[in-house]
């Protein structure tokens, strides 16, 4: 029996970086989103609204959903409602101008919503949060 120090097994190997699909109607925020993501070793695909995220999801689950909450057509909470039905491994982080704190309160009681940000934020402390 091979001893710890001689195990085939590897010591704790870092994490791999985390796919994210960001759901953002803005373009130059989206781009902004996906740019920052990817600089940073994060692989994402940008999604233009929740019926969009919903099929991209659905053909290719991803380990996080970075989404906005005030979109038309399938807003945020439409679209987190249904990725957490279809998908209930989804995790979110809800993004919005919007987000004032009892509505912040209250999407953080949602088993799958991960955190909130309210825009503008503090772009490390995403990265951060996309990373754990």
């Amino acid at each position: 029996m091979p001893s710890p120090a001689t195990s085939n097994q590897p010591a704790s190997s870092p994490r791999a970086a985390p796919r994210v699909l960001v759901v953002e109607d803005h373009p130059a925020m989206g781009r902004l989103l996906t740019t920052m993501l990817t600089d940073a070793g994060i692989a994402c695909d940008l999604a233009a609204d929740g019926q969009e995220a919903f099929r991209l999801f659905a053909q290719q689950p991803y380990d996080l959903v970075l989404l906005d909450l005030a979109m038309p057509g399938w807003d945020g909470l439409l679209t987190r409602n249904a990725l957490e039905v279809a998908f209930p491994e989804a995790r979110i982080i809800v993004q919005s101008a919007y987000a004032d704190e009892p509505l912040a309160t209250q999407l953080r009681q949602y088993e799958n919503v991960v955190a909130v940000f309210k825009k503008p934020y503090d772009a490390a402390r995403l990265l951060a949060v996309v990373r754990e």
